[in-house]
Parts: C-alpha cells; structure tokens; sequence
C-alpha cells in the first residue's frame, strides 16, 4: 500500500490540515511533500504570519489564519499546538467535525482521552521527531477508540513514508518525547563534545567534524546487523586503545549520567503534562 493511501469506513487521506506551523509541524509537512503528498492538498492554520508565509512560499501549501478552515478542508487534522493552547483550538473547530474526521495530536503531555471529551471523532497521538523532514524519523503512534486493527495498520502504514513508525501505549510517550523527540539535540550535544575533543589535538575543526560523523556513520551500519555488545568485543582488544578509552568512561560514571538525564527529563515531561 502506497504511504498515502489511507481507507476506512471513515476516512480517505485526500487532503491533511496542520493546525499550528512550528517546528515539528514544519518538519512533518517538509517530510510529507518530500514523500509524495501534494503541497496543494495540505492545508496550514496558524495566528502568526511569518509562519503561514513560510508554509506558502517555501512549501507551496494552502495557508488560512483561521483554525476552524482546518476541519473544513480535511478529514485528518493535525494538532500541532503548544499544550497550553490546545482547548481553545478545540473550542475553535470541535463544532466542524464530523465522525469522519481523524484528529492527529502532536501536541506533547497531553493525554488522548482529553481530547476525546471534546470532539465528536477518533483521536490518536503521534511522537515524531524533526528528523521527519528528511524521511528519517522516529514515529511513535497511540490511537484512541474507535480504530479497528485494519485502520490502526493502515495509518501506521501512512506514517511509514516519513520514517520509522511503531505504535506504543501512551503511558510511554513521555519516554518517547524524550528519547525520540529530544534525541536530535542530545545526540548532536554529544557529537559536538567529540568533535571539540578532537579539534583540542590539533585536527582542523572540519576534518574532526568529518572524522567524527563518518565513524558515527559506519557503526550504525555496522550495528544493523550486530548488537552494541558484540561490536564493542569486536574492537576493543585488551589494553588497547579502545579498551582505555572506554575504561575511562566506565571510571567517570558516564551511564549514570545518562540514566539522570534520562530520569530529569522525564521528571520535567510530567510537569509539562500537568500543566505545571
């Protein structure tokens, strides 16, 4: 089945409106045109100009200030709003739905079943990361009721075009949020400490940048068809270079450092979710 093919007793994926054009709603589009979907079927709502400016002249989409033109225009509505801004959009187009309409909410922290309290269609939650706009993303999705399992595999399927897509339960979201939807910047933070390492031994900035991305490059490969643990008995010999290297790793703690990160982030995902 084609990534833009979506049936069911319900829906056919014609036409897609984003209600909100922020960064992860901009990937999401950016990956969806680059897939195949028609920039002219695809709908833009949002109260600050410079961005539905950037939806019509950089991505070719149709643009409106006014939210409710989004459940007018497509029968699958992507909430993309800050948290705290999803009632009032509610509010806004919950009288324009129809049992036909699918809301999609990117909207972190909150939780399906709010959602369902005001409208009069199903509702499922996706966790994309920005990597979507190179095809390269990491889809976490949860569907809400109403969705039979032909439909769940067919939006997954739909989601397929832009990345990596599973469906989760929603009580993990708030893991996902932080690895996936956070995971871009963690990981770059990372990367730019090696490549600063690096470049502290006298190795030009760029060819360390290189060096570094390129090794990173070839292991994930190289992992697609091992585990960690074997790779690393693969090169870390017994007092080798390798083997100091992660021998001062292990002396400094760092995967606690990265089970506290994971365990702060995690801490301030809940207060988001509860609005603190």
């Amino acid at each position: 089945m084609s990534a833009f093919q979506v049936h069911s007793d319900f829906i056919l994926v014609r036409h897609l409106s984003f209600v909100g054009f922020e960064r992860i709603s901009q990937s999401l589009c950016k990956g969806l045109i680059s897939a195949g979907f028609k920039a002219e079927n695809i709908l833009v709502t949002d109260s600050d100009n410079s961005r539905l400016e950037i939806a019509e002249k950089e991505l070719k989409t149709k643009t409106s200030s006014k939210n409710s033109d989004a459940a007018d225009f497509a029968q699958m509505v992507f909430l993309c709003v800050k948290p705290a801004g999803i009632n009032s959009v509610l509010k806004e187009i919950s009288d324009r739905l129809t049992e036909k309409h699918v809301i999609v909410s990117v909207a972190a922290g909150i939780k399906i079943k709010s959602i369902e309290k005001e409208v009069y269609c199903r509702v499922l939650r996706l966790m994309p990361n920005i990597a979507v706009s190179l095809k390269k993303g990491v889809n976490a999705v949860s569907f809400g009721k109403g969705f039979s399992e032909k439909e769940k595999q067919e939006f997954l399927d739909f989601f397929s075009g832009i990345g990596v897509v599973f469906e989760a339960e929603e009580k993990y979201f708030n893991l996902i949020t932080v690895v996936s939807g956070s995971g871009p910047a963690f990981w770059a933070r990372l990367i730019e400490y090696e490549i600063n390492a690096v470049n502290s031994f006298g190795l030009e900035k760029e060819k360390a940048r290189k060096l570094v991305l390129y090794s990173i490059e070839g292991t994930l490969a190289l992992l697609a068809g091992m585990k960690e643990k074997e790779l690393i008995d693969l090169v870390a010999s017994p007092q080798g270079v390798t083997a100091e290297r992660l021998k001062v790793l292990e002396e400094e703690n760092i995967e606690e450092s990265f089970l506290f990160s994971l365990k702060k982030a995690l801490e301030n995902a809940g207060e988001l979710s509860h609005g603190k």
